[in-house]
């Protein structure tokens, strides 16, 4: 080897031993960067779960503060003796749950419901013991966007919900006849598939559209006061009102037993990460994707909160740029 070569050589080779330091480098620091891009949309993601949670637990711990109400517990088929501070009683905590958490309404159901028979009493097909729906009767998106907007009449369709309601008195009698099927204030609830509801104070007529009146049915079951059931008391919350809770892009919430997502912004999601959805299971292709189970009583169901950020959202990052 030429004498005249060997500076070029060791030159060249020491070029290629700081490239390599060099690239180790930026290897390891995109690494740790990586690192502290997840933990902290985790932390994100997990404030927003907790959100999510607060909507079914306001709900809940609502529905189950009826529930346990002596007036309650005592009412007849058709709330003739629900009168006084337990009925303005349960009207305060509804107009606090339509206040809170956007709930639509409630309903008293007796464990003997059947919306398919006629009650002798009024000559009409059955109805729960009582509803408590002031806010939203007669209303559409156009009158609440418009107060001097006069409404035409729309029907405000309930048979979807009082069918859920059968099934879910059916799964209470089965698994929870008395008040000794569980310890407590450790009531069992259930929802069930997204139905129509007769909420439709979202819904345009001059653009129909039954996604804007769908929602969920959240019962919890109430007793008489020798401890056997009695019907359930229900909350009717629109899907929309659980949309709003989510961020604006690139969550989703799932339930697979219901088939059930929802999106605040559905563009957002790219159609590639709709089957990562459905399976609960972070996309594998995302810098930062994960499923979050959500701590929610409803059934034997589980609900949770998925989250696909764009690899974008970390190759912009200030500490990446």
């Amino acid at each position: 080897m030429s004498k005249k070569l060997l500076p070029h050589i060791l030159i060249l080779l020491l070029g290629l031993f700081f490239a390599n330091v060099a690239h180790w480098k930026y290897a390891e620091d995109i690494a740790t960067a990586k690192k502290n891009y997840q933990t902290e949309e985790h932390l994100i993601s997990l404030e927003v779960a907790q959100k999510v949670e607060n909507v079914f637990q306001v709900l809940y711990d609502n529905i189950r503060t009826i529930a346990r109400l002596p007036g309650v517990r005592k009412v007849d088929r058709h709330a003739q003796n629900l009168q006084g501070d337990a009925n303005l009683t349960i009207q305060e905590i509804y107009n606090n749950l339509a206040n809170s958490v956007s709930m639509s309404e409630v309903y008293i159901v007796p464990e003997s419901f059947n919306p398919e028979k006629l009650d002798p009493f009024t000559n009409a097909l059955e109805i729960p013991i009582k509803m408590y729906d002031e806010l939203i009767v007669g209303k559409t998106a156009l009158s609440l966007e418009d107060q001097d907007h006069e409404d035409e009449e729309v029907e405000e369709i309930e048979i979807y919900e009082y069918r859920l309601l059968t099934q879910q008195i059916k799964w209470f009698r089965q698994y929870f006849p008395t008040e000794n099927s569980f310890e407590g204030l450790r009531y069992p609830a259930i929802s069930g598939k997204e139905v129509i509801t007769c909420d439709n104070s979202r819904f345009d007529p001059e653009n129909p559209n039954d996604a804007d009146r769908s929602g969920f049915v959240y019962s919890v079951p109430f007793y008489d006061i020798d401890g056997k059931l009695k019907g359930t008391i229900s909350a009717i919350i629109l899907s929309h009102a659980l949309k709003e809770v989510l961020p604006e892009s690139y969550y989703a919430l799932r339930n697979v037993e219901y088939n059930f997502t929802a999106l605040n912004q559905i563009k957002t999601i790219q159609k590639n990460m709709n089957p990562w959805i459905q399976k609960t299971s972070a996309d594998p292709g995302l810098i930062y994707s994960e499923f979050i189970p959500l701590n929610i009583i409803d059934g034997e169901s589980q609900w949770g909160l998925w989250i696909g950020l764009p690899n974008d959202v970390f190759w912009m990052r200030p500490d990446v740029v």
